[in-house]
């Protein structure tokens, strides 16, 4: 099932500036003019038949602290005058189709086919290195926090040589799986899409080092699967600051397999991609700087889709960010300077904005944003041609409305469902809770989104007022949708039991076969995770609901004990069929720190 919603597109010269919202076709997204001193405004009706509305909201603030958006909804006489939407009809300045023009076109000359690395094949290398490791935290000058890493040269491969930490356990096994992943499927597919590392020791070979340092970096607080250092790329940085070496760093505690190969074409691509950036020659004048951290971090994921295997390394973070898509930054320069370093729902935004750019405009774009000399927002809409103000509109838009209506939408994301299994996670689209009589305040963070579902009925209006102090930054977006849907609620209860435990209870309007429970942490830590952070429950919903493999508008579940989870917030996702066909979904979120049980509605 796929819907056609080709108007995502925001096809400005179809839409008629002051065109009644009642008039809008289904899927049609209409870009609302903010208004400049008092709150944005406007109506709704349903005069045939019930209608939903889709409203989106976001802020393009590329820096700052969280604004709060208020949306009041306000019933009106059916026969009141509706008001006409006012078309947010902004056009880029003509200056800025110039350069991006001038500067895509240059770059695309630039990008001409090479001859390859610097490099010169040698039939010996050396059978023991040392390698210099940052460990410490925050200060990379200081010389006592590097360590000295001796290892030997542990395989030969044909475009790597991987080393092994003399103190480390490493199994055989991981080097070869490292050494033929490499080779047959890494080398020649991130450099067929994302262009060359450089050879820095100009010995033809990239270097792999394993270690067990990755596990106790930061003084021991913090564990990581792999690494780039761009310091390494220079060849005029005195050690412990540069090996002087292109290479990676990986931890020997990764098990063989998918995982491993996942990590290995994630890291390798951080390599090609600081080397294209710093070293490339693309534009006259260029800085030679890396990419910012978000649009690195999304390119480096894309590649995991390329030449990876599974989603061990995404599908949590891309959960995270669904649940609350609001909370969460797009654009972050420097996740280390903003303190959102491994922060997962950021790297779920970044991962699935550029995923859909690549939907829409094609996997050259990894290509053309891999070889430049730009950064961040101005890489991206040198790439794509389109203003970023524009292209975060879009995507918002495309997010949202699939995280509404269960199937794929042309003009959408096209190549992951928001919906069914991603790798350890059950995705269940975009959290959107429903406005209905009571007003919702959301609080929005710089270039992030959130969606509200607006359901109408026959032959009633409404005035929607959206209020902020923030309306310079300020996106306001309506759809509307195809269907007055079916409305799910679901309820959570706490047990009186010794360990933490809840049941739900989940109703709907009109009957739903559940098929699926799952629940998972609300939100992840940044660093010091436990064990089990990423943990997540997926249980058939006939083996917890009861009543649950029959048609039932009401279902409620045994006791569900959340010890494991300590004091942290549980968010429940139940998901289902109804007689139609249509997917739906409801979600509740248990906070027990405070003592709060709340529960959302969503209709799909």
């Amino acid at each position: 099932m796929s819907f056609d919603i080709s108007c995502l597109s925001v096809l400005l010269t179809a839409l008629l500036s002051g065109e009644p919202a009642s008039e809008l076709v289904p899927f049609e997204s209409a870009p609302i003019r903010v208004a400049t001193d008092g709150p944005t405004s406007f109506t709704l009706s349903a005069p045939d038949a019930d209608r939903n509305y889709l409203l989106i909201t976001g802020s393009t603030a590329m820096a700052g602290s969280t604004s709060n958006v208020e949306i009041k909804r306000t019933p009106i006489h059916p026969k009141t005058r509706i008001t006409p939407l006012v078309r947010d009809m902004t056009a880029p300045p003509e200056w800025w189709t110039w350069r991006v023009k001038r500067d895509r076109d240059q770059m695309e000359r630039a990008r001409k086919p090479q001859s390859g690395n610097d490099s010169y094949v040698v039939g010996r290398f050396a059978p023991i290195r040392n390698f210099h490791l940052f460990v410490g935290e925050d200060n990379l000058y200081d010389t006592r926090k590097y360590v000295d890493v001796r290892a030997t040269l542990a395989s030969v491969g044909k475009h790597c040589l991987v080393y092994a930490d003399s103190s480390s356990k490493v199994e055989q096994a991981l080097i070869d799986d490292v050494v033929k992943t490499f080779d047959e499927r890494v080398y020649p597919s991130m450099q067929a899409v994302f262009g060359n590392h450089r050879d820095v020791d100009r010995n033809g070979k990239f270097t792999i080092l394993l270690t067990d340092w990755l596990n106790r970096l930061s003084d021991g607080k913090v564990a990581l699967s792999g690494f780039v250092r761009g310091a390494d790329f220079y060849r005029d940085v005195d050690p412990p600051f540069s090996n002087r070496c292109d290479m990676l760093y990986m931890n020997a505690s990764l098990e063989p397999g998918p995982h491993m190969r996942t990590v290995l074409a994630h890291e390798y691509t951080h390599a090609i991609t600081f080397s294209e950036h710093t070293f490339g020659e693309y534009l006259s004048g260029g800085q030679g700087r890396d990419e910012e951290a978000w649009l690195g971090e999304a390119v480096a994921h894309l590649a995991e889709n390329i030449s990876g295997e599974g989603w061990s390394n995404l599908d949590y973070r891309v959960s995270t960010y669904l649940s609350e898509p609001n909370r969460y930054r797009l654009v972050v320069p420097d996740y280390f300077q903003d303190g959102l370093w491994r922060s997962h729902g950021c790297r779920g935004a970044t991962y699935l904005f550029l995923r859909y750019c690549v939907d829409r405009y094609g996997t050259n774009l990894l290509t053309e944003l891999s070889k430049s000399n730009l950064e961040g927002v101005e890489n991206i809409e040198v790439a794509t041609q389109t203003h970023f103000r524009d292209l975060f509109r879009q995507w918002s838009v495309a997010m949202a409305t699939n995280g509404v209506v269960g199937a794929p939408v042309k003009g959408g994301l096209q190549s992951v469902s928001l919906y069914g299994r991603l790798g350890e996670r059950l995705l269940t689209g975009v959290r959107t809770p429903t406005l209905e009589a009571d007003d919702m305040t959301m609080s929005l963070a710089p270039t992030s989104w959130g969606s509200s579902l607006v359901p109408v009925k026959q032959g009633d209006a409404c005035q929607i007022d959206v209020i902020t102090e923030d309306r310079e930054d300020l996106q306001v977006t309506l759809v509307r949708l195809p269907l007055a849907a079916n409305q799910a609620h679901l309820t959570i209860r706490p047990e009186k039991t010794a360990d933490r435990a809840v049941s739900l209870e989940v109703a709907a309007v009109e009957p739903v076969r559940w098929k699926v429970v799952t629940w998972e942490r609300l939100r992840l830590r940044q660093q010091n995770a436990r064990d089990n952070e990423k943990m997540a429950r997926i249980v058939a919903a006939p083996e917890l609901l009861h009543h649950g493999d029959r048609m039932n508008a009401h279902d409620i579940s045994d006791p569900i004990p959340l010890s494991e989870f300590g004091e942290d917030p549980v968010v429940f996702k139940v998901m289902g069929e109804d007689q139609h066909g249509h997917v739906v979904t409801a979600w509740g979120v248990h906070e027990v720190r405070a003592g709060l049980i709340t529960a959302s509605a969503d209709k799909d």
